[in-house]
């Protein structure tokens, strides 16, 4: 007679659990469900269940780390071209556009800065203070 052991979750190779194959876990959970007793298949059923939502936090915090990436690679170059376009002008002797351009820059770089300084030029010394 042998001994009846309840199955043991199946351990996925490959770095992506949902991947179509053979290998993969939730084709293994798959079969375990399809051969499975009611509650072996409702067991079955919630580890497939934790598995998928794992998965798919995982992929949500990958796609918010890429678009704060993003994010950060736009704001640098667009206070880059700002600048940029700062000099240019400074160079070619239009004084108050230029000054504007290299504040927008320089804002989207050094926020803090840019208040204590504009706040000093304004005349309100009192706001100018770095924090």
């Amino acid at each position: 007679m042998a001994s009846a052991t309840p199955p043991q979750p199946p351990t996925a190779n490959s770095r992506d659990p949902t991947s179509a194959g053979d290998g993969s876990a939730l084709a293994a959970i798959d079969r375990h469900i399809a051969v499975a007793s009611p509650k072996e298949a409702l067991a079955w059923t919630q580890i497939r269940d934790t598995i998928l939502l794992q998965d798919e936090a995982a992929k949500d915090r990958d796609h918010i780390r890429r678009v704060e990436l993003l994010g950060i690679y736009a704001k640098l170059g667009l206070s880059g071209a700002a600048i940029g376009s700062g000099v240019a002008l400074a160079f070619g002797g239009f004084g108050l556009p230029a000054f504007l351009c290299l504040g927008a820059g320089l804002y989207g770089l050094a926020p803090d800065f840019i208040k204590v300084v504009t706040n000093r030029i304004a005349g309100d010394r009192s706001k100018g203070k770095l924090r």
